[in-house]
């Protein structure tokens, strides 16, 4: 008795820390009815896109390795309170399409989704005990780390109101050996059927968009050449053919930043993400490219 006494006790602990997922999922629920551009998509967004430089108001949803699939359900969950909503941007980067949460390392994300925003990826079952269980989706290592700390942590520094995510420092050295790195991990995960499965689940969101009258533009975001030049340039050409049609039925538009001479390896804060330098102006790009170009189309 006393063991079970405990466990439910550091269980109800560790559900009283705030996390990414419970906090964004209670930010965006509470700016929802306000939010006139929604932008998805995984890190590279996260710590990139900062809504605060937008002309209109923004939140960014994006979060830690987040697949195409929670961006759509994000979406999905919260478009009927969206009732301002314009745009929704979606971040495609290199490994977006080709990939899936559920069977990488971050693969523990799932259960985050699952007991913070009510959204479970297919290939978990409901009666998972990871869904219910903060020690198991902490680990037991982190989750006795809280408990010692009287379950006092942060685990949301740099987090803002708007969904922008700044993290100080330079977390890894940029160069040839980190980029290659990163794109050998990234494809050992990638999937053909993987490719089928997210052009499916962004084809049912687009169509609703279209329904809703919401624009949809993806952008690829910048990255080092450290990066760049091991990516498969094949699997480059392939998103951007796939876009260029899901962009031609739907009526989007598509932006690739890729590449952009505009950014130098002093505006990332590791081989493939934007420090807050490269962050303003990154948002300031979409800003004056993309947000102010649609303003001013739309209301001519």
């Amino acid at each position: 008795m006393p063991v079970i006494l405990f466990i439910g006790l550091w269980e109800c602990g560790l559900s009283r820390i705030q996390n990414s997922y419970s906090l964004k999922n209670s930010q965006l629920a509470a700016q929802a009815a306000e939010i006139q551009v929604l932008v998805l998509g995984p890190s590279h967004a996260l710590r990139g896109v900062n809504p605060d430089y937008f002309s209109m108001r923004g939140y960014n949803a994006a979060n830690m390795a987040q697949s195409i699939f929670y961006d759509t359900r994000i979406a999905w969950k919260y478009l009927d309170k969206m009732v301002s909503l314009k745009m929704v941007l979606i971040d495609i980067s290199y490994p977006s399409l080709w990939s899936e949460l559920f069977e990488t390392p971050e693969g523990f994300r799932d259960y985050f989704y699952a007991a913070y925003w009510g959204i479970r990826y297919p290939g978990i079952k409901w009666y998972d005990i990871h869904i219910y269980s903060r020690i198991l989706q902490y680990g037991n290592d982190k989750a006795w780390k809280y408990a010692l700390k009287g379950f006092q942590v942060n685990l949301t520094p740099g987090y803002h109101t708007n969904g922008w995510a700044l993290v100080e420092g330079r977390e890894s050295p940029i160069n040839d050996s980190a980029g290659y790195a990163e794109i050998n991990l990234h494809e050992k995960y990638f999937k053909q059927q993987y490719f089928y499965d997210n052009i499916g689940y962004i084809t049912e969101l687009l169509k609703e968009l279209s329904r809703r009258k919401v624009h949809a533009v993806f952008f690829t975001p910048p990255e080092t050449q450290s990066m760049y030049k091991y990516m498969a340039k094949s699997k480059l050409k392939t998103i951007d053919s796939a876009l260029g049609v899901l962009c031609a039925t739907y009526h989007c538009e598509k932006y690739n930043f890729l590449t952009d001479r505009r950014f130098s390896d002093s505006d990332f804060r590791d081989v493939q993400h934007l420090n807050e330098r490269g962050a303003i102006k990154f948002s300031k790009i979409i800003n004056e490219e993309i947000l102010k170009k649609y303003d001013e189309q739309t209301s001519k």
